[in-house]
């Protein structure tokens, strides 16, 4: 096994406070290769730093790339006396690095208040810039315990230019969480009516503050998929997920004075950015439920994979991603010849080892 490149960073106010001694939390492991690098912390598997060998400008903001587990969003005051932050334990904890090479980390935490154990699998492919996360999620208690995931890529400056369209196989949609409570607005992907105004979102639609929309796919549609793409560059980053895994696709953006202070996406099991009590008492929203429950004793894997690549600066719109043969597949509407990325081998357990409560 190539030794793991490990270094330490002062993390300043990235990252928040550890709850355990599990884990130094200023250790980080990098993985790189040829066509892309990025540093993964021991506190809160937080992924930052992704970009391509030599270019300047990080494609993570300084919030990174988090988990949201076991919730997404506020908490009550009662919760946090208890020890819960805002998205959950996850991102709080100090993890235990299992195994790493160059290419691989293999992390696990459990959470000392709502008592998920968590196992997260992070790969990157040995020369394309492809990667995976796993999560093994396990109920190691004996009642039956209502969670969410959701993978929070919070983007940085070269993805928020205006060259910078998107592209998404998700077919309706709900804009919600707008300043001064308003009420919520169902669309057809990718253009939705607000205040008189006709926004096309495969844009970066300056919405004045904070603004969450959440999208869906097609019930039969096995895969979901997004893709950004730099008109001007030709790179693009992407990331595909089974829709079993995550239904949703929520898209966050705040922006003041017309300028960007954040943007991230966000898949992931629920739509319902709220304390817990009340996203449990939500029915579901366009068919979709956005509560998860795990029974006692009983696991679930949820993985995403993320790619990134210079596409020919005169192919068509992008019309289709899926897997084919371990690589991911970008279609163009155009006719133009697809594109196939290798994605790291899957040979990751389907259940976490044997852990205790």
């Amino acid at each position: 096994m190539t030794p793991v490149r490990l270094r330490i960073a002062l993390c300043g106010g990235l990252l928040l406070s550890p709850v355990s001694t599990t884990a130094d939390p200023t250790s980080v492991v990098t993985l790189q290769n040829d066509s892309l690098a990025f540093t993964v912390h021991l506190q809160g598997t937080t992924l930052t730093g992704m970009r391509p060998p030599g270019m300047t400008g990080d494609w993570l903001d300084t919030q990174g790339h988090f988990l949201c587990f076991d919730r997404w969003g506020p908490i009550t005051a009662e919760e946090k006396a208890q020890g819960i932050p805002f998205h959950g334990e996850a991102r709080r904890m100090s993890w235990s690095l299992q195994e790493a090479s160059a290419h691989t980390a293999h992390l696990k935490t459990s959470l000392p208040v709502t008592r998920f154990t968590i196992n997260r699998h992070i790969a990157l492919a040995p020369t394309d810039g492809a990667f995976h996360i796993i999560n093994v999620i396990a109920n190691p208690t004996e009642s039956r315990r209502s969670y969410n995931l959701v993978e929070h890529i919070t983007l940085g400056a070269p993805w928020q230019q205006p060259a910078v369209t998107f592209a998404t196989n998700a077919k309706r949609g709900i804009l919600h969480n707008r300043p001064n409570s308003q009420p919520d607005i169902p669309f057809n992907w990718p253009r939705v009516q607000v205040d008189d105004r006709d926004v096309d979102l495969r844009t970066h639609a300056m919405f004045e503050g904070p603004v969450i929309y959440s999208l869906v796919f097609e019930a039969e549609a096995p895969w979901g998929w997004i893709c950004l793409r730099n008109q001007e560059t030709s790179e693009l980053l992407g990331y595909l997920w089974r829709t079993a895994d995550f239904p949703w696709l929520n898209i966050y953006s705040k922006t003041e004075a017309g300028k960007f202070v954040r943007f991230a996406i966000e898949p992931g099991t629920t739509s319902v950015h709220a304390v817990m009590a009340e996203v449990i008492s939500r029915p579901p929203r366009l068919g979709r439920s956005v509560v998860n429950w795990l029974e006692a004793g009983d696991t679930r894997q949820l993985a995403l994979r993320g790619f990134t690549t210079k596409i020919p600066p005169q192919a068509g719109d992008i019309s289709d991603v899926t897997l084919e043969n371990d690589h991911v597949r970008i279609s163009f509407a155009d006719g133009t010849a697809p594109i196939l990325i290798p994605l790291p081998a899957d040979s990751l357990p389907t259940e976490p080892p044997q852990t205790t409560s």
